[in-house]
């Protein structure tokens, strides 16, 4: 028992460790923010001139150079996190193994490969969230553009706001993707065999993409119309988490949780049946797209 519950009886030695790390960090960061000057860094930023001639390269190379680094940074955290549940995964099985009464109530529930599957399942809620995270960071990324007037520059260009608008959304929608399939494929060929094969959890994962793109609209529909409240995409996502979470707890009425696509979406594709919900949310994401398309064309771009 001691072992998934490290603070408790002599196990508390954890717990200071953590504060001694804190403490450290804490002082290095006092000791670096007294050594650089104000509003400057220790590294000096560099311009890259590139951005400021859009003509000079193509639109989906511009934005490849403008996004790469996060985009790289949101594939390794996904597949590390696969590495990570699937490695946790195994060894949990292998403690119920060693005991007789856990695996007594393992054979009234299906065995360990159904414990295991609904631990997967349950993780895939997490990487679905994540991968929402990743496109609410891909459209931030543009806003911040924009409040630096490069929006504008590029419009001026040979740019058409239909054009910026496909390539935000869609880049959004590609990296939320991304995420939910690496860590498929990863997770896939770490887990053993007898589960599920690699086009299994790949399908499975796909059944949470509408909840991405569903997102992904909300946040364009707010850059389209109110952009300085796209921050607020933050709190659609821990809705979704916590109601996806914390639902059996709470008791809520079916007619809220409808609203929430992540509590929503199936585990596993058993049947078509199933797979209505999810095809709804995408229709009512494409529906969402089409009004934040309407909102962007409107607006002036820096607004």
């Amino acid at each position: 028992v001691q072992r998934t519950q490290p603070f408790a009886l002599n196990n508390w030695w954890v717990l200071g460790v953590g504060l001694v790390i804190v403490g450290v960090l804490l002082v290095v960061a006092e000791g670096l923010l007294r050594g650089r000057a104000y509003g400057g860094g220790y590294v000096h930023d560099q311009r890259d001139t590139s951005l400021s001639v859009p003509t000079s390269i193509g639109p989906m190379a511009l934005w490849w150079r403008l996004h790469r680094t996060s985009y790289l940074a949101w594939i390794v955290a996904s597949a590390v996190l696969a590495l990570l549940i699937t490695g946790l995964a195994s060894s949990i099985e292998t403690q119920f193994a060693t005991s007789p009464q856990l695996v007594a109530l393992l054979e009234m529930i299906g065995g360990s490969d159904q414990l295991m599957l609904a631990y997967m399942g349950f993780m895939l809620v997490i990487v679905a969230m994540l991968a929402s995270a990743a496109a609410i960071m891909a459209l931030l990324q543009v806003r911040q553009l924009e409040q630096r007037q490069l929006l504008e520059l590029w419009l001026a260009g040979q740019w058409s706001r239909t054009q910026l608008f496909g390539l935000t959304t869609g880049w959004a929608i590609f990296q939320g993707a991304s995420v939910l399939m690496v860590y498929a494929v990863v997770a896939a060929y770490l887990a053993p065999s007898s589960l599920y094969g690699v086009g299994d959890v790949m399908i499975t994962a796909l059944v949470y993409l509408p909840a991405v793109v569903l997102t992904v609209a909300l946040g364009a529909a707010l850059w389209g119309y109110q952009p300085q409240w796209l921050g607020a995409m933050w709190l659609w996502l821990a809705l979704n988490g916590a109601v996806a979470f914390l639902n059996d707890l709470w008791l809520l009425d079916d007619s809220v949780v409808q609203f929430v696509p992540l509590a929503h979406t199936p585990l596993y594709l058993v049947d078509m049946t199933i797979t209505v919900y999810p095809l709804m949310v995408g229709v009512v994401a494409l529906i969402v797209l089409a009004v934040a398309y309407r909102g962007w064309i409107r607006r002036d771009a820096g607004r």
